[in-house]
């Protein structure tokens, strides 16, 4: 509790000390008064507590007097109505010089109490925001970090996919070279690469494939003894 004001019908009210909720209501407030007397400027304060406590039901006040203080007629009057008016809420406490003392020395060690706690849970709030802030980080990073690791996966087995396939194709190629070699003697290795990557080998369930097959060795043949009866011819020529 420390120093506050708050509005009134009858103007601001300033309190020696004061507490609130959190929803900003005033909860409780503290009255000193250790002078040599109360007269009627007592009233005017008086008289917005009254409203203070009419318009604000969860408040209490206390009003904490020396125990020489004098207090005029009129002010011990209303502050006994106000007593029967509002009961537990209103208290009125005469103390001692010490006494006094004592109750000051209290309210300013609940306050800077009330204060440090206040510090401490704006603090533990910022901390518990931070660490929230810093996992929603982590977890994106973890996120972006999985999609990563995802799409290399997904890359290294399309290229295992790719270099599997090249590799089967290669082998397949291969064996229909050494099929075609095997049913096509006279042709020449040219032939035999271009038919290998052409399509599938000739065998009894595909005729035409065979047949063309068939006419390529028979064209490559008939082109190879042409060029040995060239030869020949070039040889005997310049025999002569």
């Amino acid at each position: 509790m420390h120093e506050q004001s708050i509005e009134t019908q009858l103007g601001k009210r300033r309190h020696d000390a004061a507490r609130y909720r959190g929803d900003g209501q005033l909860r409780k407030f503290r009255e000193y008064k250790s002078g040599e007397r109360l007269n009627y400027e007592t009233l005017g304060q008086l008289a917005k507590d009254w409203d203070v406590l009419k318009n604000n039901p969860g408040t209490e006040g206390v009003w904490l007097i020396g125990a020489r203080t004098w207090i005029d007629p009129a002010v011990r009057k209303q502050m006994e109505r106000m007593q029967r008016e509002f009961g537990e809420r209103f208290r009125v406490e005469r103390l001692s010089r010490q006494q006094m003392a004592e109750a000051k020395r209290l309210g300013r060690e609940l306050e800077r109490e009330r204060e440090s706690g206040q510090m401490e849970l704006f603090s533990a709030k910022k901390l518990r925001e931070q660490q929230r802030e810093r996992d929603r980080k982590r977890a994106d990073e973890e996120r972006e970090r999985t999609r990563e690791h995802a799409a290399r996966a997904e890359k290294q087995r399309a290229e295992e996919r790719e270099r599997a396939q090249r590799l089967e194709r290669q082998a397949a190629i291969e064996e229909r070279e050494r099929k075609l070699r095997a049913q096509l003697p006279g042709a020449s290795d040219d032939v035999v690469r271009a038919l290998a990557r052409s399509g599938p080998l000739p065998n009894e369930a595909n005729r035409a494939q065979r047949d063309a097959a068939e006419r390529t060795m028979r064209a490559g043949r008939e082109a190879q003894q042409q060029r040995d009866r060239d030869r020949g011819r070039d040889g005997r020529g310049r025999g002569d």
